[in-house]
């Protein structure tokens, strides 16, 4: 059975226009046919389009991080992270993530232990003090002594001691900190 009128098909695609029927030549079966074979052709082009897209998006999300990091995080201390947030988590030049107060005193300090409200258990083993545990988002963590070991040993720092008791603020501050390693048992 031939049909008089048919419905010519254009698809805009990144490529060209996806389909385009014989008008004179419009049987039932042959609509049919070009239909399918035009499905699953703009199928796979889609699919792969969509499969690149997505890389192109991924890649520029890595440099847009890589950027972050440099910016932050190219220096080997939180002395000069800027943020607008308190407390910042930064990687730092030898790979080392920390969590960062920028307000405290001027800012700059490189918190190691953080406790808030007691969600993480601080009754750990030797290797898990050494190794460091919690996480940042929870707010609770201790960042780990084989990590602070690291991080003194490659300058001087200060030590700020934060402590809350009874809804008072109470602080300790020595101008030297350093950590002994393994060996010495920190």
């Amino acid at each position: 059975m031939m049909f008089r009128t048919c419905i010519i098909f254009i698809v805009a695609t990144l490529w060209k226009p996806a389909l385009m029927l014989d008008v004179y030549n419009c049987t039932k079966d042959s609509v049919m046919s070009t239909v399918a074979s035009f499905s699953c052709d703009q199928n796979a082009r889609l699919e792969s389009a969509i499969v690149n897209f997505m890389s192109a998006v991924a890649a520029v999300n890595k440099r847009i991080d890589d950027e972050c990091i440099k910016k932050n995080s190219a220096q080997d201390s939180c002395r000069n992270v800027t943020s607008v947030d308190p407390r910042p988590v930064v990687v730092l030049a030898y790979g080392l993530k920390v969590m960062c107060d920028t307000k405290t005193d001027g800012g700059g300090w490189t918190i190691i232990q953080r406790r808030i409200n007691g969600k993480v258990d601080f009754q750990r083993s030797f290797n898990e003090y050494r190794d460091g545990f919690g996480d940042f988002t929870s707010g609770e963590f201790y960042l780990g002594n084989e990590n602070i070991y690291r991080l003194t040993t490659s300058r001087q720092y200060e030590l700020r001691i934060d402590l809350e008791y009874k809804n008072v603020k109470y602080y300790a501050r020595y101008s030297s900190f350093k950590l002994a390693g393994e060996k010495d048992n920190y």
